[in-house]
């Protein structure tokens, strides 16, 4: 009897199990960089480790370390075998160029003004056009800066991101300067190639959230009065290739009073990843900001958009 119950109360013993902390749509990691995968593994002992790429064996370690020095697509296979058997995984990593401007050193609570007269600047992987500067009558082009929320100058608003970028490598992000008249601003690829651009992330400067929630700075409140006024605003991204083909774009709303109801109306007030790579293989980005709000051509709705984290995957 008592043998009978000891038998009964044996316990399956559970196989090994593999966990890792991987992103969604895996890891991610930019060209020349370095990342370092160290999955978590349920008793582990006596265990021999495999890691698989393209089928072939690259490591026999339980942690990986991977420094990329092209853009590539990286599938491997990480298996582990004991006495509690065989499990594996399939840990995906990108490679990236990614400009976010961590390399620019930038005095705090402020921004780049131009004043020698730069036609362009870079970062990464990516050539930003400046027509004009801080002084001038006219100042078109990007910008970068550290600014967020409300100043005790209202000018420096406009360099300003509503939000915090807490979650990114850097506190600098870069500012769009564009065209009330609606003209494209362009950047390109370094290298002038086609390539894949992966997202980009954008949030409203607090100066622009400023004017069209209590109609300042020039412009209209938008949904007027009673919030049923259906306005807008628009940031339309094309990608043309080295050849001048048009490959596509992607509309992003920065406001969207459409409904035509208090209740769904929406300002980006936080930062947003927009999903670029419908456009296709390109070698510049034109942007052009468009607005309900606009006469004559031009558009009333001050025309700053903050941006961090363009990625290039290909």
């Amino acid at each position: 009897m008592g043998l009978m119950a000891c038998e009964n109360n044996t316990k399956e013993i559970p196989n090994s199990e593999i966990y890792i902390n991987m992103p969604e749509d895996g890891y991610e990691v930019k060209v020349n960089d370095t990342i370092d995968i160290s999955p978590k593994i349920t008793y582990d002992i006596n265990t021999t480790y495999s890691w698989v790429l393209d089928g072939s064996l690259i490591s026999t370690e339980k942690d990986l370390r991977l420094i990329p020095t092209e853009l590539n697509k990286y599938a491997y296979l990480f298996s582990i075998n004991n006495s509690r058997g065989i499990a594996s995984i399939n840990i995906s990593v990108q490679s990236m160029y990614k400009t976010d401007f961590e390399e620019i050193v930038l005095e705090e609570d402020t921004f780049w003004t131009n004043t020698e007269n730069y036609t362009s600047f870079i970062s990464d992987q990516i050539q930003f056009e400046s027509t004009g500067n801080y002084e001038s009558d006219e100042w078109t082009g990007f910008t970068y800066s550290n600014l967020t929320g409300s100043n005790s100058d209202n000018d420096y608003e406009k360099y300003s991101s509503y939000d915090d970028p807490d979650e990114y490598d850097s506190d600098i992000f870069g500012v769009m300067l564009l065209d009330a008249y609606q003209h494209p601003i362009t950047l390109t690829t370094k290298d002038g190639e086609d390539h894949l651009f992966k997202s980009i992330s954008i949030n409203n400067a607090y100066y622009v959230v400023d004017a069209i929630s209590n109609g300042n700075n020039g412009s209209k409140k938008f949904g007027g009065e009673t919030g049923t006024d259906t306005d807008w605003l628009k940031l339309t991204i094309t990608g043309i290739n080295k050849n001048g083909t048009t490959r596509g774009n992607v509309e992003i709303m920065l406001a969207d009073y459409t409904s035509g109801s208090n209740r769904y109306n929406t300002i980006l007030k936080e930062w947003t990843a927009y999903d670029l790579q419908n456009i296709g293989k390109v070698s510049r980005l034109e942007f052009v900001l468009s607005s309900s709000d606009s006469e004559g051509g031009k558009i009333n709705t001050p025309p700053f958009v903050c941006f961090d984290e363009v990625k290039i995957i290909e």
